[in-house]
């Protein structure tokens, strides 16, 4: 985690640790999992962006990027990607929503 790249994009910090509420909140993996086992890249692509996006905002920027990457395997239809990282980023994802929770 990158608190200071979370709060510059917040701008506020209690704004910030309402975001990482609401990350924590999320149920993203769900979605995710559903989709990548009915291989529905085109809303795995959404879903995933969405993934990326909340996760740079609250300064995740290292599973922000690997989401990036889902998103653009799914977007290409490369499933050999989207099969060989799928897990590795869902726990990531997982990992840092229980980090959270003990944190928060």
């Amino acid at each position: 985690m990158d608190v200071e790249t979370g709060i510059s994009y917040c701008m506020d910090r209690d704004f910030y640790l309402e975001l990482l509420k609401d990350y924590m909140d999320s149920d993203k993996n769900t979605d995710l999992e559903d989709l990548f086992e009915k291989k529905d890249w085109k809303n795995y692509r959404t879903i995933v962006h969405a993934l990326k996006s909340t996760s740079k905002t609250v300064g995740a920027v290292s599973l922000s990027k690997e989401a990036e990457e889902l998103e653009m395997a799914a977007k290409a239809e490369d499933e050999e990607y989207i099969e060989a990282h799928h897990a590795t980023v869902m726990e990531h994802y997982m990992v840092l929503k229980e980090q959270l929770k003990q944190i928060l």
